[in-house]
């Protein structure tokens, strides 16, 4: 489990508590409502408020959109619920059919009705489109605090103070079930959207999952330290995020109870979360006036890297970017990245697989095997599709053709040989005889005309069709002078260049006329592994001491240097869109990295399955602003000393260290004062052992840059054309914008 903070921003336009945050459908739009009486629509990208609804008397304690996203159902202590208009800016109706506070609402799947919760110990459920009671429910013996629609909007789950939840069936207007699963209240009841489970939250700080057929309690949750606000299902079914009265938010696996992460950036009780339809972020609101907005994407990415991938040597990312393929001894395994499940085990193997790739439409997987065998199988169903035993001794390499009609393999030692052959029916199409000793890997060049091989003292280039070697870099066959090829041979997405690693080095040649264009030299040992980035512009490259540098193709200026790995980098794959890497280790253990600088982090998992968050970008791009500050108080106490010196040099009056008078003339020397100085740099210094880069440098421009842009806007004239155009239109004075 890991704690970690990567918010992406903090609402905080509201001026008291926040009780209430609900993500739009369409997750553009965000809503959230609180103790300050106002319900506020804000952007869910940039938190732009994008207007304001104050149209309750007390304090507003819940708020649901209906399934369209057009409409805004608001709940209150004034013991109104209000149905408002996002397109309209206005109140549609008001509905009064409750006696005391209003504590919780929920709108149908279907969008027909809303049911809503009262301390007056019923639930009512009304007709959206006329604005009157359908029936009210009776049943609970104190406040109804919590209630959720099932997915089929036929039953409403009811939870509150008498400790019990119970079923009602809409269609007769009957209870059907009472449970009672809880030691204490409940305030947060959550249908999962399969309707199979009930997650309940309570005063006795457990969460409880039970199946809505057996009425068995399922799972329990109680790594909390506080009661419990609220509980949200992912949209997938597989996650819930929990939060409490301890100041965090909790994500776990609804099936297992297992906490994957805590969220630890409010200030106060947290009262309430929502994830974005994507699944990707989750939005969290408290005690502290914020509404929070944090990305889960990266950490969902780690949980594939679970302690079942323990030992993994061989990786590889499905050209959708939807599943990871690992390898370990003679098994391979399909993980889906979204959900972390695994889809699969492949046990087709007598020996250690020794590469792994996926077809170009992501539906195959081919292994090649110590076995001497090349086994394609189906990604989706694990059935083997095609085994290939055209090879004499151990298959170190396979590689699919970008068209995906064929399949290249390596056989080693007494086979010597690359063999090309129809992965529909295993044919073999074309064999080729190698001039050196080569042990892998191949690659395919994108056009699909010749593939690339190495070995310890060689490079090899073979056009396929026309069966003849195109390149043959064999400058180290003396060994005279102890250098040699090492980890991997790839193409550049677009074919004119070969990078492979030499030793220390990353040598890049040009595919036109061979000539080593470029040599990466920032390596402390020998390569293991290259891996070429979809957009062409980046490398990623790894070394047996465990760092993996991401640096430019063609200025070979570093991006990134990772150096969490144990030593022992055995693969690297790129996911499709260039965001993320996935590594492997001689430790066992899967890392996925990102790889994008402007991001706020990168996360990776270890050898034992657990999660952890390494590194702040966002720090480094501060640590930068500091010491350009540092250097910029340095080099201005320099100027303002030679001033000094050259007055003091040409003036006969007495010194003063302020100000200098000479006839008419005043001269101010406006020098720093040194302990000052000392102090502000003595601040900064916990940023000094950044080691200052090029790269650096420009992302504190490109900072500096965009935040001028987006800050330093003259928002004069939007707000004088709004108004006019409020004024003219005549909108209720109900909302801002």
């Amino acid at each position: 489990m890991s704690n970690v903070d990567t918010t992406l921003f903090s609402y905080e336009n509201h001026s008291d508590a926040v009780r209430t945050v609900v993500w739009s459908p369409t997750g553009k739009y965000i809503a959230s409502a609180g103790d300050d009486q106002t319900v506020q629509v804000w952007d869910a990208e940039t938190g732009r408020r994008i207007l304001t609804y104050q149209g309750h008397a007390d304090v507003v304690t819940a708020i649901a959109w209906s399934p369209d996203g057009s409409l805004i159902a608001s709940a209150s202590y004034d013991n109104e619920v209000h149905v408002w208009s996002i397109t309209e800016k206005r109140r549609l109706l008001t509905y009064q059919g409750h006696t005391h506070l209003v504590l919780a609402i929920s709108w149908a799947p279907d969008g027909r009705r809303i049911a809503s919760a009262s301390a007056d110990k019923t639930v009512q459920i009304w007709n959206i489109s006329k604005g009157h009671t359908i029936y009210t429910l009776h049943g609970h013996l104190h406040w109804v605090t919590t209630l959720t629609w099932s997915p089929d909007s036929k039953f409403v789950a009811s939870g509150g103070t008498d400790g019990t939840i119970r079923i009602w069936d809409t269609d007769i207007c009957n209870e059907a079930v009472c449970y009672r699963p809880h030691l204490d209240s409940i305030y947060s009841v959550a249908w999962s959207p399969d309707g199979r489970h009930i997650a309940s939250g309570s005063i006795d700080k457990t969460v409880q999952l039970w199946d809505t057929e057996t009425e068995n309690i399922v799972t329990t949750y109680s790594n909390h330290h506080g009661e419990i606000k609220s509980v949200a299902w992912s949209h997938n079914g597989q996650f819930i995020a929990s939060v409490s009265n301890d100041e965090t938010v909790h994500v776990w696996r609804a099936e297992t109870g297992r906490r994957l992460f805590t969220y630890q950036g409010h200030s106060n009780n947290v009262y309430t979360a929502s994830w974005s339809p994507d699944d990707r972020k989750i939005v969290s609101a408290g005690l502290d006036n914020t509404a929070q907005v944090w990305d889960i994407r990266k950490k969902i990415f780690r949980l594939i890297a679970s302690s079942g991938t323990k030992g993994a040597t061989l990786v590889g990312w499905s050209p959708t970017g939807a599943y990871i393929a690992f390898a370990k001894s003679n098994e391979a395994w399909v993980y889906d990245v979204i959900t972390s499940q695994r889809i699969y085990t492949y046990h087709g193997h007598s020996g250690n697989i020794t590469s792994i790739c996926w077809s170009p439409d992501g539906r195959r997987i081919a292994t090649s095997s110590d076995d001497m065998t090349v086994h394609v199988w189906d990604a989706t169903t694990e059935n083997t599709v095609l085994i290939y035993e055209g090879h004499t001794d151990r298959v170190s390499a396979v590689s699919w053709s970008p068209d995906g009609h064929r399949l290249a393999s390596l056989g080693e030692y007494s086979d010597g040989t690359i063999k090309v052959w129809d992965s529909a029916g295993g044919k073999t199409i074309a064999s080729r005889e190698l001039p050196y000793y080569l042990d892998g890997p191949i690659s395919w060049s994108p056009d699909g005309m010749c593939i690339v091989s190495k070995g310890m003292v060689s490079i090899c280039v073979w056009h396929v069709s026309k069966d003849i070697i195109l390149f043959n870099d064999s400058s180290f066959t003396d060994f005279s002078d102890e250098v040699y090829f090492t980890g991997n041979v790839c193409w550049s997405p677009d074919g004119r260049y070969i990078a492979a690693g030499i030793d220390n080095n990353v040598r890049v040649w040009n595919t036109t006329n061979w000539e080593v264009v470029l040599t990466y030299q920032s390596h402390i040992s020998s390569v293991s592994d290259i891996a070429w980035a979809p957009d062409n512009g980046r490398i990623a490259s790894a070394d047996y001491e465990g760092t993996i540098h991401i640096w430019d193709a063609f200025t070979q200026s570093n991006v990134v240097i990772y150096d969490e790995h144990a030593p022992g980098v055995t693969y690297l794959s790129w996911s499709p869109d260039g965001t993320y890497i996935v590594s492997s280790s001689n430790d066992g253990s899967v890392h996925i990295w990102n790889a994008i600088r402007e991001d706020k982090g990168f996360t990776y998992c270890n050898q034992d399955g657990e999660l952890e968050f390494n590194r702040d970008i966002g720090m480094l791009i501060q640590a930068k602003l500091d010491i350009r500050r540092k250097r910029e108080m340095e080099k201005k106490y320099e100027e303002e000393m030679e001033r000094m010196v050259y007055i003091l040099d040409h003036t006969d009056l007495v010194y003063d260290p302020f100000v200098y008078e000479t006839g008419e003339t005043s001269i101010e020397a406006n020098v720093y004062n040194q302990s000052d100085i000392e102090d502000e740099m003595y601040e900064s210094e916990q940023f000094a052992s950044y080691e200052e880069t090029d790269s650096d440098d420009e992302m504190s421009d490109e900072y500096d840059e965009n935040y001028n842009q987006y800050y330093e806007r003259d928002l004069g004239e939007e707000y004088e054309e709004y108004y006019e155009r409020m004024s003219q239109d005549g909108y209720d004075n109900e909302f801002e914008e």
